[in-house]
C-alpha cells in the first residue's frame, strides 16, 4: 500500500480555520507534522473531535507539548520532554503518529515519546 500525497496547510491567519482528522477511517497509520514559533506558553495548536467522544488535541502548556486523546472512553496524555521550553520564539517541529496497531508517537524536535491509543 503505497501513501497518498498530501500537500502541507500553511496557516496564516487563525479566523475560523479547521482541520479534520478521521481517526475511525485510518488505514495503516496518520501523522500528523506542525511546526510553529510562539512567546505564548499556553495554546491549543489542534483540536480534533472525532466521534463517539474520541478527541485528539496538541496543547502548548507552560512551553511544553502536551498531547491529550481519548479514544473509546480511554484518556492518555503525553508531554514533551521538560528540559527545554517551547515558547522562545524559534522554530520547533510537532510530528503526532497513529498506527492501526495501537501505537501512537509524539515527536518534538526530534526527540520522541510513545504510547497506545487502543
Amino acid at each position: 500500500m503505497t501513501a497518498a500525497a498530501v500537500a502541507p496547510v500553511n496557516i496564516v491567519s487563525l479566523a475560523d480555520t479547521r482541520v479534520a482528522v478521521p481517526f475511525r477511517r485510518i488505514k495503516s497509520s496518520l501523522s500528523l507534522h506542525i511546526k510553529f514559533r510562539t512567546v505564548d506558553g499556553y495554546g491549543l495548536i489542534l483540536f480534533n473531535n472525532g466521534s463517539q467522544n474520541d478527541f485528539l488535541a496538541v496543547e502548548l502548556e507552560a512551553g511544553f507539548i502536551k498531547l491529550v486523546y481519548q479514544i473509546n472512553q480511554m484518556k492518555e496524555e503525553i508531554t514533551s520532554r521538560k528540559d527545554t521550553q517551547l515558547n522562545d520564539t524559534e522554530w520547533h517541529s510537532v510530528s503526532v503518529t497513529l498506527r492501526l496497531d495501537g501505537r501512537l508517537n509524539l515527536q518534538v524536535d526530534g526527540f520522541s515519546r510513545t504510547g497506545k491509543w487502543v
